[in-house]
């Protein structure tokens, strides 16, 4: 079996390094963990509903784009319809 290359080895010592425990002092030994407080989240302020004249103004330019997809996709659809009719 061949030997493990330099670049892996290095590699594993960093990765071996990284998730070896820290050592720590006497003094942080012997205590306890300090309670971490957190603080409640800040509420924002929240925008106003939409009217229903802003939603119309807002939708209007995708009625016409769904318009000419339609259209479109009649333009297709149409002559194969007819076409597999015709091939029977």
């Amino acid at each position: 079996m061949p030997k493990k290359s330099r670049k892996s080895k290095i590699r594993y010592k960093k990765y071996k390094k990284a998730i070896s425990p820290k050592h720590l002092t006497a003094s942080e030994a012997g205590q306890p963990p300090q309670p971490v407080t957190v603080l409640p989240k800040q509420t924002t302020a929240r925008r106003p509903g939409m009217t229903m004249e802003e939603q119309v103004q807002r939708g209007e330019h995708t009625k016409t784009e769904i318009k000419r997809v339609l259209i479109t996709a009649g333009i297709v659809l149409v002559p194969l319809i007819i076409a597999c009719i015709l091939v029977r």
